[in-house]
């Protein structure tokens, strides 16, 4: 996950509702483009590349909160977030308990950074475990290590 996209991410965990927690949050995309600084097309063009790390996205019309509005429509950005490598269904309790932990401890020029530092490469199958091109290939997260001693016969094991 890119910068921008976690910084847009805890906006949007930020500023949204969270009434139909553990399965989603809503928010006025009209309100999160301002307080974003982007288009509510960047914003729906970046919700669509989050997919592959198990946010889901959409856009509607439908008041998740059956209220009437003065003025214009509001259309919601709804989105969820599925854990791919957990047993539990959703996540979106959690993303909003990280904002939450992280805002209630550290100032607000601080908290969007700490977000936006963060390591999500687990949440997708596909940067969170090894693959396999070979019989012989190792299984599980992370690099290959190298060996740290010196091969035999080297310069550093003379003398």
């Amino acid at each position: 996950m890119t910068v921008a996209e976690r910084r847009l991410v805890y906006l949007a965990a930020r500023h949204g509702c969270v009434s139909h927690l553990p399965q989603c949050s809503h928010v006025d995309i009209g309100y999160l483009a301002r307080v974003a600084r982007k288009t509510q097309d960047e914003i729906l063009c970046t919700f669509a590349r989050l997919d592959s790390l198990g946010i889901a996205s959409k856009l509607s019309k439908d008041d998740p909160h059956d209220e009437g509005h003065l003025g214009s429509p509001v259309q919601w950005l709804e989105w969820s977030f599925r854990p791919r490598l957990s047993r539990r269904k959703y996540g979106m309790d959690v993303v909003v308990a990280v904002v939450d932990v992280i805002n209630e401890h550290l100032c607000p020029n601080c908290a969007p950074r700490a977000f936006e530092i963060m390591d999500f490469s687990i949440l997708s199958r596909r940067t969170g475990l090894r693959e396999s091109h070979s019989a012989g290939a190792e299984s599980g997260p992370g690099p290959k290590k190298k060996s740290l001693t010196a091969p035999k016969n080297s310069p550093r094991q003379a003398g």
